[in-house]
Formats: structure tokens, C-alpha cells, sequence
């Protein structure tokens, strides 16, 4: 007659088994890809001689909607010693950008436009500002 095995086999043999497979780590979700904002941005604004330039970086938040945050220069005569450098920080919803722009011992400006493609153009606002139109061009 052929004994049936007992719970106590049963559970030593699955075990058994278990050790001799490899376990997998989970699988982790691919890095987000960059923003649309994300790279190196050089521009000028109407009846100016400053160069602005930024170096962006943008972290999704959402279907759409990503933090925008890097370093930036303004360049030229009406800048401190040549160059200012400043901060940025904002937010890009669907191509509609909205960025504060600080440095030390300034009021904050304001840059609000619309990103096509390599190009954004909008308007600066605050510290001295009034609706200067600005358009930035992305670098290779």
C-alpha cells in the first residue's frame, strides 16, 4: 500500500525547491524621459542688449505638467559686471511656461510664454520689467 505523503514532506520539498531558484529583484520603472523644457536655452528680448541663457532642467509631475528649475546668466552691459547670475524655478503645463527668475539683492521677475517646439517666446515682467518680449531658442 503506498503511503501518502504527510504536510511535513510537502513542505520540505517546496522549500527545497524554492532555494534552488534565483530570486528576481521587482522590476523598476524606467527613468521618465526629460522634459519638454530640459537643455541649454540662449535668447535675447526686444530693444535690449542682454543675452539670457539657462541651463533647464524639467521633472514630470504629471500627464503634461512638469517643475522647471536651473541655473541662468543674463550677459551684456546692462548687467552687473557682464554677467548677473540668476536662478530660475517654475512649471511647464502643456507647453505654457511660467518661471520666476531671482538673484541676490533683486525684486523677482516673472517669464510667462509658450514653448514650440525649440523656441519659447513670452513675456518678462517684475523687477523693472514691463511686458518685455523675450524668445529663447534651445541649444545643441
Amino acid at each position: 500500500m503506498a503511503r501518502s505523503p504527510d504536510a511535513v514532506t510537502v513542505m520540505f520539498l517546496a522549500m527545497a525547491a524554492a532555494c534552488g531558484k534565483q530570486a528576481t529583484a521587482p522590476a523598476n520603472d524606467p527613468p521618465s524621459p526629460p522634459g519638454p523644457m530640459s537643455g541649454k536655452w540662449l535668447g535675447s528680448g526686444a530693444g535690449d542688449s542682454v543675452t539670457r541663457g539657462a541651463t533647464l532642467t524639467e521633472t514630470a509631475l504629471g500627464a503634461g505638467v512638469g517643475a522647471v528649475d536651473g541655473p541662468g546668466i543674463l550677459s551684456g552691459p546692462l548687467a552687473s559686471h557682464g554677467n548677473l547670475f540668476v536662478t530660475i524655478s517654475g512649471k511647464d503645463s502643456l507647453n505654457n511656461v511660467a518661471f520666476s527668475i531671482g538673484v541676490g539683492g533683486y525684486l523677482a521677475a516673472t517669464f510667462t510664454g509658450t514653448l514650440y517646439g525649440d523656441q519659447v517666446g513670452g513675456q518678462l515682467n517684475g523687477s523693472g520689467f514691463n511686458n518685455l518680449p523675450i524668445t529663447l531658442q534651445r541649444q545643441p
